[in-house]
This record gives structure tokens, sequence and C-alpha cells, in this order.
């Protein structure tokens, strides 16, 4: 590996294995908030400090393409649209930003794995000066180092840093049914505990001390709105993470995701029906048309929040969306799926309910002779 220019940490030469940064926690964490933060402060300055490599050196030679992209970006999103993906988009506009996508399911379970590893390759191709991966809210990350070294793709990355992003309200309750929680706290070099606001600081002692004893080696950071140096977060280099990738897609491991398309309900309206079905649920976010404009919709720790990022009408196909009598439950994922749409994700015993619901909500929006009101 040729080294650094002394005084310029951030430099990064051609023929160097790509830092990746992987970026795991629950569905609504903070994730995606998390890294937008992380790739406005790459694009203002320059790839993150990077330590030894953690699965081998690049190939000698390695030259980097022209025209090479400054970021890359893996989002891998649980439910059939990649919504982070779009939204990362918007919020990236004037980034040197190459974008891959996984949808429906895990990258990290055996049933999307292929997927992963399609986009590391292109990515290796394309020799970015950094990498950030950002995992589906219900992966298991301990298998990273292993399946780099299987795919002869060591020589290609260093993994430097596995960051988890711990939601505060939601950890401790779901913790105990859902294992993927631990298992993603267990990986992780450093753990945001996010959301920190929203509860008590005795609440919080608590969660740090059971955060802990999963894992005694992390770097445990509290904070707000996923809030944190980015010096914090990159660099490395990383724990070895050679364990076995999982199944994610048994009955009792997999949740159910819904897709919601949306064109045509006041604000109010598709904000009490979101509500209605929180209890239900593990996660709503995506883009509904209400009020004549599209909105982004998510739900935060117990609330819907709606915000002016840009929609997807400019994206293909966009005016030929369905209406909103549809639920669409996804098998098969596409790397590229259509941005529109609400993605609903909930415990298979709750799927039933909750588009049970939904149809319900279409009902009452829709006159006698099925035409809107």
């Amino acid at each position: 590996m040729t080294a650094r220019p002394d005084g310029d940490p951030q430099a990064v030469v051609p023929d160097e294995s790509i830092g990746l940064t992987l970026v795991t926690g629950f569905l609504g964490a903070g994730k995606t908030t998390l890294v937008n933060a992380l790739l406005r402060a790459l694009a203002a300055h320059g790839s993150a400090p990077a330590a030894g490599p953690a699965g081998g050196e690049a190939p000698a030679g390695r030259e980097a393409p022209a025209g090479r992209p400054e970021i890359g970006l893996l989002v891998n999103d649980f439910g059939t649209v990649v919504v982070d993906g779009a939204l990362i988009t918007s919020h990236n506009r004037d980034a040197a930003l190459e974008i891959f996508e996984v949808a429906d399911g895990s990258i990290f379970c055996t049933c999307k794995s292929a997927s992963f590893v399609a986009g590391l390759r292109m990515f290796a191709r394309l020799r970015p000066r950094r990498l950030v991966v950002e995992a589906s809210g219900m992966s298991d990350p301990s298998g990273l180092t292993r399946l780099l070294r299987e795919n002869r793709l060591a020589g290609d990355y260093r993994v430097d840093r596995t960051v988890c992003v711990v939601d505060a309200v939601r950890y401790p309750k779901l913790r105990g049914t859902l294992p993927a929680l631990d298992a993603q706290v267990a990986a992780a070099d450093v753990v945001l505990i996010n959301k920190s606001d929203l509860v008590a600081q005795d609440a919080l002692t608590a969660l740090g001390d059971a955060i802990a004893s999963v894992n005694p080696d992390a770097q445990i950071l509290v904070t707000s709105h996923a809030a944190v140096a980015p010096d914090a977060i990159l660099g490395g280099p990383g724990v070895d993470r050679s364990g076995d990738l999982v199944s994610c897609s048994t009955p009792e491991t997999r949740p159910a995701a819904l897709q919601l398309e949306i064109d045509g309900p006041t604000r109010a309206d598709a904000d009490r029906f979101f509500r209605s079905i929180l209890d239900d649920t593990y996660r709503i976010k995506g883009w509904a048309r209400v009020d004549g404009r599209w909105r982004y919709v998510s739900d935060n720790s117990g609330r819907i929040e709606w915000d002016d990022a840009p929609g997807p009408d400019d994206a293909p196909g966009a005016d030929d969306a369905p209406g909103a009598d549809t639920v669409a439950t996804g098998a098969g994922g596409v790397d590229r799926p259509p941005v529109a749409g609400v993605t609903v994700i909930c415990p298979t015993d709750r799927a039933d309910a909750v588009a049970a619901a939904w149809r319900a909500f279409c009902a009452r929006g829709a006159g006698e002779d099925g035409t809107d009101e």
C-alpha cells in the first residue's frame, strides 16, 4: 500500500483500498440522518481519516478510473422500495456521489448477500475515496469481514468502523423480541444512543449500562438527531467481523413490508390513518401525495412527522403511480425500485390488520361509485 503524504491524513492515493464505514441500527433509529451528516462532512472535507487495512492490502498497481466518485453509498432498505436512497439524494444533490440500492431484505441475509456483493464489486471498479454502507434496520452485520474475504474483496476494502444507531425510546421495548437489535450493538465499534432528548436521564443511564453489557468494547456516545462530530464516526480500524451470514427470511425473524401508494387524501386524513396504525408497526416512511403535493412522512418514536423533503415528482413514471386504493406486499427486490409510496414495516402477525385498516381508510375516502369524493 502506498503511504499517505505527511501532514495530510485525508489524502488517498490511487492504489489504496477503499475505506468502508458501516452504519447499522433499527428501523427509524436515525441512520439516514447520520448518513446525511457524514456525506456533507465528506463532501466538504474530502475522504475521512483511515487507519491500516482490516481486510488486507489493495492489489498492487490498482489505478483509480477517470472520473471516480468522491463518495460511494450503498443503501439497503428492508421494504420493497428504497426510500432512504431517494431521500439522501435529495439532500446531497451537489455531492460527487454514486449510489447503489438494495431493497426487500437485509444485505447480510443469505437471501440478499449476492446483491450486496454486486454493489461492492461495482464500487471496487469505481474506486470511490470512501464507501458508506447504510444497512437495513433488521440487519445482523457480524459477517461483514467474512463476506469480503469469501468474495475476494478483502484487498479492495478496509473496514474502518461499524456504527450502530440506537433508538433510546424503542430499543429497551423491542430488544427482547427482536434479536437483531442486540446483534447490531454487539457488532459495533461505536454506538450512538440517539433521541436522548426524548427520555429521562435515569433511562439513558440504564440504557447505556445495557449496551455496555452487550458490547463492553464499544465507544458509546449520547446524541440527539444523530448529531455527532464526524471524526468520532469515520476512521478506524474496526474490529474483525468474521461471523456467519444468517437468514432473515424465516417466519420468526422477517417482518412484513407493505407498500401503500397514496395519491389524493388530505394530510389531516392521512395523518389520522398513520397514527391509527402506529402501535401495529415498526416503521412508516415514504412519500405521499396529500393536499395536491408530495410530502415525506415518517414515524418518530410514537409520532407521525411530515416535512417538505423533495418528492418523486420528477421520477420516471411518477405521474402513472397507482391510486390510494392499493396495498402491495413485496416479493423479490430490485436494485432501483420506484420511489413513490409509503413503506410500512410491521410484525408479520399484524400485517393483515394494517392492510385491513388501509382498505377501510381508502373506502372512507371514495364515493359510492368508487371514485374520489
